[in-house]
């Protein structure tokens, strides 16, 4: 599990071992707003972790901006709000989010690579 800001909240964001059961339905995310918690199964493979994971991440930043749900929003004023809702979360918190959804491992930060990618750190050496 790790925390991350999202705009004036620490929410925790957790890959939950098996599926994720809510009324009855197994889901691959769930975003819990009374907790401000974000589960991701990990049964999915780590490609569709991080997209569940952004997904969820959308309804928790909804959430935290107090914007009603709007099933007519036109494609500018989503474009908008997830932009904003994104201004609000720490490039640092979102790499973390997504190693941890490839990886598993609970990094407090993380260092970005040419030609591997994000990884993290986990200790030092000498």
């Amino acid at each position: 599990m790790i925390q991350v800001r999202i705009a004036t909240s620490m929410w925790r964001v957790e890959l939950v071992h098996g599926w994720i059961t809510r009324d009855g339905r197994m889901l691959r995310g769930c975003c819990d707003f009374d907790r401000q918690w974000i589960g991701v199964s990990d049964r999915l493979e780590p490609d569709k972790r991080q997209q569940t994971c952004w997904h969820e991440l959308a309804h928790a930043i909804r959430e935290e901006l107090d914007v009603e749900p709007d099933r007519d929003l036109s494609d500018e004023a989503y474009a908008r709000l997830t932009a904003m809702g994104l201004m609000h979360i720490s490039p640092v918190d979102l790499d973390r989010m997504r190693c941890y959804m490839a990886t598993g491992i609970e990094a407090h930060d993380v260092i970005s690579i040419r030609g591997v990618g994000i990884v993290p750190v986990i200790g030092f050496v000498g």
